[in-house]
């Protein structure tokens, strides 16, 4: 008994499965050219976040934005150095959040630089941090940018609809365990 088979859909089926190999190449070539310590940073991640901050920075390069992560995990020690910042030790405060209280210390959060002619320059245009929010939203994350109290346009973020308390608490009971 032969089959028949519809030309028309092999064709097309063929035709897709090319295209999703060469987005799929195209995404692994954007993805080395990003530098190593943004490829050391991305691996602090927790792997759900890790994966929408890939294609977030993919998508930025595909619009002709080229972004490094500048901080994506911190300890407690790192945490709490920076909250210092502008209160007990010198410097403009970067941060409203102590141990415990940041996305950065359960592994959900990035901080980016655009980098424009080879350098880290985070006086671009509100245009264009604008323009890098919303690439970073149509991935699923969270923009800092959006904040009412302290805008913090670097900051990107997905908790997956859990509070930084019960993050905070879930890493602190798989640490329990180890």
């Amino acid at each position: 008994m032969a089959v028949q088979v519809d030309k028309k859909v092999v064709f097309m089926g063929v035709g897709i499965l090319v295209g999703v190999i060469g987005i799929a190449i195209a995404s692994r070539w954007l993805y080395k050219k990003l530098d190593i310590q943004t490829k050391l940073k991305l691996r602090q991640l927790r792997p759900e976040v890790r994966k929408k901050v890939e294609k977030f920075l993919i998508k930025a390069q595909k619009a002709g934005i080229q972004l490094k992560v500048t901080s994506a995990y911190r300890d407690c020690e790192e945490q709490n150095k920076l909250y210092a910042q502008g209160r007990t030790a010198p410097g403009a405060i970067v941060t409203n959040a102590k141990c415990g209280q940041s996305d950065h210390n359960v592994g959900v959060a990035v901080d980016i630089v655009p980098i424009v002619d080879g350098r880290a320059n985070y006086k671009v245009p509100e245009s264009v941090w604008n323009t890098i929010g919303a690439i970073g939203e149509s991935v699923g994350l969270s923009w800092g940018g959006r904040w009412t109290s302290f805008k913090d346009r670097p900051h990107f973020y997905d908790r997956g609809g859990k509070s930084i308390a019960q993050l905070w608490t879930e890493q602190q009971n798989l640490a329990n365990l180890a």
